[in-house]
């Protein structure tokens, strides 16, 4: 479970959500220290991680691959500041 005891999304959550979990669109997110960014980046994580499963829920190793990747040409981090 990836928010593990969390019952609801937070304001900056919820307005963002759709493209985050629902759309591979790239997001830009500046918002101050605990307001959620960083739950934000692992419900992407999960849209990502679920275009690559099987129909019994199992991830599909074989099509998932970090070489799949490198077309992005790009760094992925979060800068906390």
């Amino acid at each position: 479970m990836v928010f593990h005891g969390m019952k609801e999304l937070n304001l900056i959550q919820s307005v963002v959500y759709p493209l985050a979990y629902h759309t591979s669109e790239n997001l830009l997110i500046s918002a101050p220290t605990g307001a959620g960014k960083t739950n934000v980046a692992l419900l992407t994580i999960v849209q990502l991680l679920r275009t690559y499963m099987k129909e019994d829920n199992v991830l599909d190793l074989k099509a998932f691959k970090v070489s799949s990747f490198y077309h992005l040409n790009c760094c992925i981090s979060i800068l906390v500041i």
